[in-house]
């Protein structure tokens, strides 16, 4: 049987570290105690916070512990379990511990970061000042917006320990998963909305395009931006913009002519360089959704819209443009803007073309009817946020509060008869290479196009479709 005989044991610290020194004989082991694990709850934590030490030993008769580090203090330094308060200085810190027995020492080391992470799962989320050392201008743009203070949203309210709340409020909150997210380390480099939120955890970008992720999809916005508190996905997927790549049977994407108001990728290029890119440059192909109307860095408007107004983002594509040959002008298409301003219908001269005053009285124009919300109620009720784009008589009746439907005064049962009128004379006239056939079929389709049956602007409207019957007869 062989023998197990202690020779020496000596300690020696080094550097705040605690090593075990031992000598022994030829055919002789040294024997000491087991310790099978060392742990720390959580393995990081905010300057100045606390964690706790756990020894899990297997000692041979009566232990001694001894916890050790070379910076910070232990609310019990002679115990298996310990409370270890971090200093004010970020870093990575090893912390030592020794447990002795009757048979001799072991000593045993875990790892642990102060306001740094140290992760088990890649990649892992690096916070916002990471991405700030490249990308200083867009972070600038952040900070100006309702993102950048999301986790303060949270505080007003006491929610800032909701574990619901904070998910959608914070970087990478995600209790199943240890890759470095907020609920492991609640600093404020991984506080509110930030890069990674939209871009993925950032540890394996460094400078790699490939090691970040670069999305208009509109799930990028969906993990939080809806629910019964704050619909905008729910909604938006129940509009006409959710569909816009399937309109015409996908025949638009191919067709350079319609992909600026079809496609979210070819939207914002345009935007940004004023020029309409080939298809073949496109990224990749989403419908028109978040990304296209909101810039997700930017604080310059309200909202986060792409254009200051708007009216002139819906405008962007809610428009027939201006008329190229009055003689074979072809049929409108969504003019929606243009009749809200009362512009771009074909006019005849001697002919009177006015205004209703939606233009001048309404604010926020197209937003104003169209993207009417409500917060979510007291009862339960759930929000609305306005982006199934449709428009709402409640909105109507903040002036008209009379109102039971959007047929106000008559407009559109006028607009109707009007337009059916039109109709019907171009059907006697039967000429439709004509000139004057040509010109009231435009106004006629203008009229059409916009969908509001005079809504929009009905004394425009009405004098479109009038003079055009006019010059006919």
């Amino acid at each position: 049987m062989k023998q197990y005989f202690q020779h020496l044991i000596n300690f020696v610290f080094i550097g705040g570290f605690l090593l075990v020194m031992s000598c022994t004989h030829d055919n002789q082991e040294l024997v000491t105690s087991s310790i099978k694990s060392v742990t720390a709850t959580p393995n990081a934590i905010a300057q100045g916070g606390d964690l706790t030490l756990i020894v899990d030993a297997d000692p041979i008769g009566s232990a001694n512990y001894l916890w050790n580090s070379a910076i910070g203090n232990f609310s019990d330094p002679q115990n298996d379990t310990t409370v270890w308060t971090a200093p004010d200085v970020p870093g990575t810190y090893v912390i030592s511990v020794v447990v002795t027995d009757d048979l001799g020492s072991n000593v045993a080391t875990v790892e642990v970061g102060v306001d740094v992470y140290i992760a088990d799962v890649f990649p892992a989320y690096v916070g916002i000042n990471n991405c700030a050392q490249c990308h200083s201008g867009l972070v600038d743009q952040w900070n100006g917006t309702s993102h950048a203070h999301a986790l303060q949203t949270l505080v007003n309210i006491g929610r800032d320990n909701n574990s619901r709340c904070l998910s959608c409020h914070t970087v990478g909150y995600d209790p199943d998963i240890n890759n470095g997210g907020y609920d492991e380390v609640p600093v404020a480099r991984l506080a509110n909305v930030s890069c990674e939120n939209c871009h993925g955890p950032g540890s394996e970008h460094n400078g790699e395009p490939a090691g970040i992720e670069i999305s208009y999809d509109v799930n990028t916005c969906a993990v939080c931006h809806q629910g019964e508190h704050h619909p905008f996905f729910d909604e938006w997927s129940m509009s006409a913009h959710a569909t816009s790549l399937e309109s015409a049977g996908g025949f638009v994407t191919q067709n350079k002519n319609c992909i600026k108001c079809h496609i979210s990728e070819a939207f914002v290029a345009a935007l940004k360089t004023g020029t309409v890119p080939e298809i073949d440059d496109l990224p990749s192909m989403n419908p028109i959704n978040c990304a296209a109307c909101h810039d997700p860095h930017s604080h310059n408007s309200d909202g986060q819209l792409r254009i200051a107004s708007v009216d002139l983002v819906c405008g962007e594509c809610h428009t027939a443009g201006s008329i190229a040959d009055v003689n074979d002008p072809g049929e409108p298409h969504h003019s929606q803007w243009n009749m809200l301003h009362g512009t771009d219908g074909l006019e005849y001269e001697g002919f009177e073309y006015p205004d209703s005053p939606h233009q001048f009285v309404v604010e926020t124009k197209c937003a104003a009817c169209h993207v009417s919300s409500e917060p979510f109620g007291g009862d339960g009720s759930p929000a609305k946020t306005g982006h199934t784009f449709e428009p709402e008589l409640r909105a109507c009746q903040t002036c008209h509060p009379n109102s039971l439907d959007f047929d106000i005064n008559g407009v559109q049962t006028s607009i109707t008869m009007l337009t059916e009128e039109l109709r019907a004379e171009l059907d006697a006239l039967g000429d439709e290479e004509s000139v004057a056939y040509k010109q009231a079929l435009y106004n006629l389709e203008f009229v059409e196009a916009d969908a509001s049956h005079g809504v929009h602007n009905y004394k425009y409207a009405k004098a479109l479709l009038e003079s055009s019957i006019a010059n006919l007869n």
